[in-house]
């Protein structure tokens, strides 16, 4: 039985294919400290409950009235370092229940000024 060279050559990249598939892929591993692990659920605690108070309604109104947009205060609070956040999450959680929105949207905007301050961002530019 005769086969063309074109056959071959694509049984022969099948076989190939094959091979290499059957070979482990190489995975990188690291232990995690719990000191990293810890700080991790931190921000992404703070994280949740700044953007929780920040997706309320009214906040969301005042902050649209001040030409704040809700994304780019998305944005922002991606860009806080872990210390930023915690200090934004306990200001928060002092404000007294069902008042605030005016405080938040002050903090939000506080943040929003040290941040174009240290030259990390440039959002009054536009304004």
């Amino acid at each position: 039985m005769h086969t063309s060279p074109w056959k071959r050559a694509g049984i022969f990249v099948l076989m190939l294919n094959f091979v290499f598939a059957t070979f482990p892929a190489a995975a990188q591993t690291g232990l995690v400290g719990t000191g990293e692990m810890l700080a991790a659920e931190s921000r992404a605690l703070h994280l949740a409950e700044i953007q929780a108070t920040l997706n309320r309604d009214e906040v969301r109104t005042q902050m649209l009235k001040l030409g704040v947009s809700p994304e780019r205060v998305e944005g922002r609070l991606g860009a806080l370092t872990d210390a930023e956040l915690q200090r934004l999450a306990a200001r928060i959680n002092q404000m007294p229940a069902g008042a605030g929105v005016i405080e938040v949207v002050g903090i939000v905007f506080v943040v929003l000024l040290i941040l174009e301050l240290l030259d990390i961002t440039d959002i009054f530019t536009g304004i």
